[in-house]
């Protein structure tokens, strides 16, 4: 599975983030969401194009629940449309924090001693970047049928 999602509880889709924070069971410091997970790529190269705009949105709803909840979404291209380009802006300004990754640069994820890290060149840094994660929620990609139907 990718990134360790259904073999460890702490990796879930965005639908399941979404979930937890309506429910109140939402308590991570520190939340890293991985964009373009099973699209954008070889397989898959077209975009699902509601990922990164859920992402966004869950990303405001943890900084509106816990202000210091660290919050990172990594990301190829930032795709939000019309007017949730703001909600965009609002999230950076509330201290969320996004980095670019390249397509051959993959984010990676570890399992150390129980705690997930994950790890990315970021581009603007030139160099290697590691974030111990208590949350890490991926996107489920939009695939077609073979009729060519969402």
């Amino acid at each position: 599975t990718e990134y360790f999602y259904g073999e460890d509880e702490n990796v879930i889709t965005q639908l399941e983030l979404e979930n937890k924070l309506v429910n109140g069971n939402f308590n991570a410091k520190t939340v890293v969401m991985i964009q373009c997970v099973g699209s954008r790529d070889d397989e898959r190269p077209y975009c699902s194009r509601v990922c990164c705009s859920e992402a966004v949105k869950n990303a405001l709803k943890i900084k509106e629940i816990n202000p210091r909840a660290n919050v990172f979404v990594l990301y190829r291209d930032m795709r939000t449309y019309g007017f949730r380009e703001s909600y965009y802006s609002k999230a950076r300004q509330m201290g969320v924090i996004f980095i670019r990754y390249e397509k051959d640069k993959k984010p990676q994820v570890v399992k150390q001693n129980g705690v997930l890290k994950v790890s990315l060149v970021d581009p603007i840094l030139n160099g290697p970047v590691t974030i111990n994660t208590s949350l890490t929620p991926v996107p489920v990609s939009i695939r077609h049928t073979s009729s060519g139907i969402l």
